[in-house]
């Protein structure tokens, strides 16, 4: 658990010193930036160090950090010794195998490989950041303490995909729409279920408001309904025991989801609530569209997490949600950024209780539930 504080501290610490550092911009308008300047804004105002950080850690930690972590290593170590005869082990995507072929022929270990998913995935979501965050130090405190980074110790595959996405999103805001769908094919290459964020071209395209919050309800409830009788009508059809292969051979429809679940799933109901009403009082017209997507990619996140509690298969949301709860680390700075504007003594409570909160919900991922495997948290250059 004391990385994890460590690297709370750090964000706070970058965060402070880029407030300090910050007046000097409109201070010393006629008056070049020395080296320093530069090396500070680099370092702590892009956050740069955090990066390095997280990259780090995760790159160097044990091989049982993770609850497919495991199974990962079984795959590279088979593909070291023959890539001819275990190629297709497992049957994960091209993309990740061929990885695993490169790595293997020059000779690195697995720590390398480890380097490289964590890498692109931080490189991600340090891009979307630096982007689009109203507040930085914000976002990566919920990056920490949401979950986010320890699903890049677990669902390498899925965190690997997600990765090109986030930054198939930047051409997507720029509505480079190709491009913008060529990175979702080549996040496909590591987990197909990639495939699922092309509805982030009509989410952007749709605006969000009551009528169409009552739609994608309406289609939730409805495919909740519909799911199994679906599987059974095809599998009368057409004979293909579809229906007895996902409800026998799946053993997470046998399952009920939780009482945590559940209730975190109300809260995220609850919060989205209470940032869609809060939009049109607070967020200011020129970012408003941008808003509005991640609202509405927000807004999934509880959809799909019911419709995966309603048919039993609570694990939909660990293979869906984790292509849309990005979104919060946008949504709560802009708003926070708005809260500033309106009043800044509301700002400063509010952002103070972000921050506590994100810190009691930390401690109860980490030392409480033992969030995926990741606890307890060990890395080789600590052993």
């Amino acid at each position: 658990m004391i990385i994890y504080y460590f690297l709370f501290v750090l964000i706070l610490i970058c965060g402070q010193i880029n407030k300090v550092h910050e007046p000097n911009k409109y201070e010393q308008i006629y008056k070049p930036k020395t080296v320093l300047d530069n090396l500070l804004d680099f370092v702590y105002g892009k956050y740069v160090i955090v990066a390095i950080a997280l990259v780090y850690l995760g790159a160097f930690r044990d091989l049982y950090v993770g609850l497919d972590n495991s199974m990962y290593f079984t795959y590279f170590s088979a593909i070291s010794s023959s890539v001819k005869n275990n190629w297709a082990l497992f049957g994960f995507e091209y993309g990740y195998r061929a990885l695993n072929v490169v790595i293997a022929k020059l000779g690195l270990g697995y720590n390398a490989l480890q380097l490289v998913t964590t890498l692109l995935v931080i490189y991600a979501f340090w891009r979307i950041i630096n982007k689009y965050s109203k507040d930085k130090s914000i976002s990566w405190i919920l990056f920490l303490a949401l979950g986010i980074y320890a699903q890049t110790f677990n669902i390498v595959r899925q965190m690997c995909a997600l990765a090109f996405v986030l930054l198939g999103l930047i051409r997507l805001n720029d509505k480079k729409y190709i491009k913008f769908i060529f990175f979702v094919l080549f996040a496909c290459l590591f987990h197909k279920s990639a495939i699922l964020t092309l509805v982030f071209i009509p989410l952007s395209l749709i605006p969000l408001n009551t009528i169409t919050i009552s739609i994608y309800g309406l289609l939730s409830v409805g495919m909740s309904i519909l799911f199994i009788p679906t599987l059974k009508f095809i599998n009368k059809v057409f004979n293909v025991n579809l229906f007895w292969y996902v409800i026998s051979e799946v053993e997470e429809f046998h399952t009920l989801a939780s009482t945590t679940d559940v209730l975190f799933t109300i809260g995220l109901l609850f919060v989205f609530v209470l940032l869609f009403y809060a939009k049109k009082h607070l967020i200011t017209s020129d970012n408003k569209k941008e808003n509005s997507l991640y609202l509405s990619l927000f807004f999934v996140v509880p959809l799909v997490r019911m419709l995966g509690a309603y048919i039993m298969y609570p694990s939909l949301a660990q293979r869906v949600t984790p292509y849309f709860f990005f979104s919060i680390l946008i949504l709560v700075p802009t708003y926070l950024q708005a809260i500033k504007r309106y009043d800044y003594k509301y700002y400063r409570i509010a952002r103070n209780g972000v921050i506590i909160l994100a810190l009691v919900y930390m401690f109860f991922l980490y030392a409480v539930k033992v969030s995926n495997g990741v606890m307890p948290y060990e890395f080789d250059i600590f052993s």
